[in-house]
């Protein structure tokens, strides 16, 4: 009970903080959070307006990874990635997810806070704070 009050309690101060890292120049819709943790979305590639993205976090270490539901999109333009603008006042659902060693959870992913439809490309998703713990 303690450590999930301690994960909520951290993702509340995270969501003020929903940016992501912009300085990863590598077009991948797959990232690699730690060695056997990944995140990725369902394509490399989407047409133009897409309403949802699925995530998936998979987890194949012998840590817990706990993240939340928050997030952000950023389309990559040829040679960077650029945050996609959203409308002045949106908020999400303060949410923990525990994904257990040798387990993956998926997220959808929902473009409703967002300024303007998605236009066609490679997209990532940022945002959702992620925990490695030592499986105690």
């Amino acid at each position: 009970m303690k450590h999930l009050l301690i994960t909520l309690l951290t993702l509340c101060l995270c969501l003020t903080a929903c940016s992501g890292n912009t300085s990863d120049k590598s077009p991948a819709s797959s990232y690699k959070v730690t060695e056997g943790i990944t995140v990725s979305l369902d394509q490399d590639t989407y047409p133009l307006g897409p309403e949802a993205f699925t995530v998936t976090f998979t987890n194949n270490s012998q840590q817990i990874l706990e993240h939340g539901a928050d997030y952000m999109f950023q389309y990559y333009d040829g040679n960077d990635w650029i945050n996609v603008e959203t409308v002045e006042f949106y908020a999400f659902d303060m949410m923990a997810y525990i994904v257990q060693p040798g387990e993956s959870r998926t997220l959808d992913a929902g473009t409703w806070f967002l300024q303007a439809p998605l236009q066609e490309g490679r997209y990532r998703i940022t945002g959702s704070k992620l925990r490695v713990a030592d499986n105690a």
